[in-house]
């Protein structure tokens, strides 16, 4: 892979770590108009690199949900209801 292609998937990479924080710590739907102000990027650059994540976090507890204008993290809802064999 070249150096440019490199630095590319390392900014791709930083700024999924930032999406991600910004939306776990939000707590809420963050809109991607405030994304797109906090990053100074696209709305298609932004939603290609979510589109991303949310392909990393198929097998995880938590997602990342599209709702109306903006995006949410959330736990998946096959793991928010307790088992009844987990004594819960």
């Amino acid at each position: 892979q070249s150096p440019a292609t490199a630095d590319n998937q390392n900014e791709n990479n930083n700024y999924e770590q930032i999406i991600e924080a910004i939306l776990f710590a939000a707590g809420r739907v963050v809109a991607e108009q405030e994304l797109m102000i906090a990053l100074e990027m696209s709305q298609e650059k932004i939603e290609n690199i979510i589109n991303k994540m949310q392909i990393r976090y198929e097998k995880s507890g938590i997602q990342i949900i599209k709702v109306e204008k903006g995006y949410q993290m959330c736990s998946c809802l096959l793991y928010t209801s307790p088992s009844p064999r987990d004594g819960l």
